[in-house]
Order: C-alpha cells, then structure tokens, then sequence
C-alpha cells in the first residue's frame, strides 16, 4: 500500500509524442474542409488562367511565322515553372503565416500543449501537412493542368520526364518559404515580420536581382526558378531544356536549409511561453 502512495513513472517522454495525432488534425484541416479545393481553384485561375490566355492562339517567331508545334510546347512548360516560381511562393508564404502565429494569438497553441504532444511535433506536424498539401493542390494538380493544356494547344505530346524535374525544383523553392515563414511565426509574434521578410526575399530577384554577385544566388533558392541575370539560366528551365545543369549550389543549399530552418523552428518555438 506505501507504493500506492508515491506517484509511479509511466514512461519516457518521446520527443515526438503526439505527432501522429497533430498530423491527422492537420490534414484534417486541409482535407476536409474547403481549403483544398479552393488553393486548387486559385492557383488553376492564377497560373494556368494566365498560361492559357497566353498561349490559346499559338505563338509566333520574330518574322510573323507560325512557331514549330514542339517549341510552342515547350515555351508553355517554361512559362508555367516562371508562374510557379513567382506566384506559388508569394501563395505558399501567405499561407503558411497564419500555420503557427494564429494559434498562438488566440491561445490554441497553449490549450494544444496542455495535451500529451511536444513542441517538435507541433512543427514537424504543420509542415508535413502543408508540404503535402501546397505538393497536391499547387504543384501536382496545376502541372497536370498545365501539360494536358499545351499537349491540346500544340498538339504534340511534351516532354514528361524534364518536365517532372523541373517540378522537383519548383517544390523544393516552395518547401523552402514554407520552412522559413513557420521558423519566424515560431519564434516571433509580429505578422509584420513573418510577412515581410520571406515576401521581400522573394521579390528580391526581380527587384534587385541583376545587381547581386554569383555567389548570392548560389544560397539563395532564386536559381531554382529564375534565372541568374547576365550568370546562368535557372535549374528549372536547364532540367526542362534537357541542358546540362551549370552548378547545383543553389539546390543543395536550399535542401540544407530547410532542415536548419526546421531545427530552428523546433528549437524558438520551445523557448516561447505560453
């Protein structure tokens, strides 16, 4: 009976504890609501609406004639992964700000770790369910949308595979604004912030790109998408061309960061109180 009176340890905390669970709510929230076909019907409007009323009635060469079937088609591709590039990353910032800093406004954050989960699976939870959910609705099914309207538009079938690698670019660009605005909703409660800086990063290039030296673009994740002014043609547009890659810095740099950002995001949010 005196054991029954001193409190008895149930186990080691997993540093991942309710992961599983976080995740399934998380998904919930994307796909049992509106939320995806909605981010699937404006990205529809914004890129393909956009591609399509480009390309609807073909294109012609400098001297008025007719552009070749095969090269229509490419054009098409390449103007989506510059739409993607641009649009999808101011998109993916926008929504990921409200991930984590709503909830901590409003006090879900608080009442969610008052359950059995950890800080770590908070984030890792968020960011999977919307890495999956920005990879269905703004990459996969606006790609799909996109090839099947330039195989129609030109009528030849477009290349595939480039086409798929070009895609693993634009991915990895947006997984990385996903990384980095959740770092700063993480350790930050000013919108202002977790706003400003990711889209400024993200206008950078076109603002100031033709003044920044090579090595800046090669740790930035610019290159994926945009090509280098007066340096290199993006990653993209050399994986869609069948071109050899000049130096893949960019996309090693940008994979190594979204993981230090992720430790980053674990490691801030434990520091806040709540």
């Amino acid at each position: 009976m005196a054991a029954n009176s001193e409190l008895q340890s149930v186990g080691i905390r997993d540093r991942w504890q309710g992961f599983n669970n976080l995740l399934r709510k998380e998904n919930r929230m994307w796909w049992h609501t509106s939320r995806w076909w909605k981010q699937a019907l404006i990205w529809l409007v914004l890129m393909n609406g956009l591609l399509l009323l480009a390309f609807k009635g073909g294109m012609k060469n400098p001297d008025g004639s007719a552009m070749p079937a095969e090269a229509l088609a490419m054009m098409g591709l390449v103007g989506f992964v510059q739409m993607a590039g641009s649009f999808a990353s101011i998109g993916v910032v926008l929504q990921a700000q409200e991930t984590l800093l709503d909830e901590k406004r409003l006090g879900t954050a608080a009442w969610v770790l008052s359950k059995p989960v950890t800080r770590a699976a908070v984030i890792l939870s968020k960011l999977a369910a919307y890495g999956m959910g920005i990879l269905i609705t703004t990459v996969l099914a606006q790609a799909a949308v996109a090839y099947g309207m330039m195989r129609a538009i030109s009528g030849v079938m477009p290349p595939a595979l480039p086409f798929a690698k070009a895609l693993g670019m634009i991915y990895l660009a947006l997984v990385f604004w996903l990384t980095l605005t959740v770092t700063l909703s993480a350790v930050s409660n000013s919108r202002g912030l977790v706003l400003g800086v990711p889209l400024l990063l993200v206008f950078a290039p076109v603002l100031v790109g033709g003044m920044l030296p090579a090595w800046v673009w090669d740790i930035m994740p610019w290159n994926l998408t945009y090509a280098a002014a007066g340096i290199r043609p993006s990653l993209a547009d050399c994986l869609l061309a069948g071109q050899p890659v000049t130096t893949w810095m960019p996309a090693i740099i940008t994979a190594v960061g979204c993981v230090i950002l992720t430790l980053a995001a674990i490691w801030g949010f434990k520091k806040e109180e709540f």
